[in-house]
């Protein structure tokens, strides 16, 4: 076992990051309170969680998921020496070696934070710049008119990377085209989840049944659905007619309620393959 596997399966309790040796270099001589600083926040859910970017004293930039726990809920997660942001971790950790394109999860840090708000629970994952979303990708472009070229490349590419997740016995979790990076020709799955759950099926349909109903968001047509469809069962030993009966009942309440939340009305969704 390698120097830097050891280290990502010993419990943080140090408040010290589970990481390669150039992110304990950032906390041991300050960097981490520098740059938490100057950090860029692109994505925030209260005052307890947040997404942000930091860059390092090599000029390397990495993504920080944030959670500021409860004074009890810190003392917890430090009696166990863990936090939810560690399972994620190892999840995410097992994704990348499974070749899954994901971020590279480089390990938990819990930090006393500073004089606004602390501590905090940070998961430090590579960041990856100048891509867009699938659902960018797809937006910016003409609707569908029958033909699922030319971006059939990039929606075949993310079906293949779900079917192998889900083919580990994992699921992702929220598989809106907004979860799906393009750089160049490459797709990235973010936002993760990547557990393993005695209701793996439900889970596996509902991956898919959120994905299809963000193609339809975009304007796919029903060829297309069903060629994304068609791929997924090559690739899996598990779809079946039952298999794609629950995506459908699953696509409908997902569209059902898109339609009072973001007024989006979309047609019934209907996966009767040949």
């Amino acid at each position: 076992m390698s120097r830097r596997d050891s280290r990502l399966r010993t419990p943080d309790l140090r408040g010290r990051v589970v990481a390669p040796a150039r992110l304990d270099t950032l906390i041991t001589n300050g960097g981490f309170a520098a740059a938490w600083r100057e950090r860029r926040i692109i994505k925030q859910d209260g005052e307890r969680r947040q997404v942000a970017v930091i860059t390092a004293p090599d000029g390397s930039q990495l993504l920080l998921k944030c959670i500021a726990p409860s004074d009890l809920g810190d003392l917890i997660w430090r009696i166990a020496g863990r936090s939810p942001l560690w399972r994620t971790h190892r999840s995410q950790e097992s994704l990348w070696q499974a070749a899954v394109c994901v971020p590279e999860s480089l390990g938990v840090l819990r930090w006393s934070g500073d004089a606004q708000r602390g501590p905090w629970w940070c998961q430090l994952q590579s960041f990856i710049a100048d891509t867009k979303t699938l659902h960018a990708v797809l937006a910016d472009e003409t609707r569908y008119a029958g033909d699922p070229q030319p971006h059939w490349d990039l929606i075949e590419k993310t079906v293949k990377q779900l079917a192998t997740i889900h083919e580990l016995g994992r699921f992702h979790g929220d598989m809106k085209l907004t979860n799906i990076l393009v750089s160049d020709d490459k797709v990235i799955l973010v936002d993760v989840d990547g557990r393993r759950s005695v209701r793996i099926k439900r889970r596996r349909q509902k991956d898919l049944a959120r994905f299809l109903v963000g193609l339809q968001e975009v304007g796919a047509t029903r060829t297309l659905l069903i060629k994304a469809c068609k791929c997924y069962e090559e690739l899996t030993c598990f779809a079946n007619k039952d298999f794609f009966a629950g995506v459908e009942r699953l696509a409908h309440n997902i569209a059902h309620r898109h339609v009072g939340r973001y007024g989006i009305d979309l047609e019934p969704l209907n996966l009767q393959l040949d």
